[in-house]
């Protein structure tokens, strides 16, 4: 009689054992949904901005940053930021920063919210990898870019603020 009850109620242990498992369908893999690209694609039109150690400026006038679908992988853009000149304060000559194509830049979505990075991009005449970071909610972007370009002895950050052209 003993056996018999242990019998039944690992009979109904077992029948039980499938309304305490979890379904796996708990909205977690939004995250992991590619972002949508093409809501952060174009041209965005804004300032643009310098920091070399502690010496910072602003470039004149109004700078063009472009974000195109990455020709190697559908998930990732490509950026391509403009050419820049500048005078260091205290320094003779302007220093030029050609336009730099950075590809295999990732994307990710957080609501409205888009994060763009590339930790590691190489840059023609360097031997120092350059790092680009930002965010773009809506129609607003923020980049920061640091790089070392060509014989410059220490590196610079460019800072973009701007807002997708229509």
């Amino acid at each position: 009689m003993k056996t018999l009850k242990t019998m039944a109620l690992l009979a109904s242990m077992l029948m039980l054992a499938p309304a305490f498992t979890s379904c796996g369908n708990d909205d977690d893999d939004d995250d992991l949904k590619p972002a949508d690209i093409s809501k952060i694609t174009g041209t965005y039109a804004g300032e643009l901005g310098w920091q070399v150690m502690t010496v910072e400026g602003t470039f004149e006038g109004e700078y063009e940053v472009q974000i195109l679908r990455d020709a190697n992988d559908a998930d990732d853009v490509t950026v391509i930021l403009p050419e820049c000149m500048f005078t260091r304060p205290g320094a003779t000559g302007a220093h030029t920063i050609p336009s730099i194509k950075i590809t295999d830049v990732d994307v990710s979505e957080a609501g409205n919210v888009y994060t763009i990075s590339e930790d590691d991009f190489d840059m023609a005449g360097s031997d120092k990898p350059g790092s680009l970071s930002g965010t773009i909610a809506g129609r607003n972007i923020k980049l920061q870019c640091t790089m070392q370009p060509g014989t410059m002895p220490m590196p610079i950050t460019l800072n973009f603020t701007g807002t997708l052209k229509d």
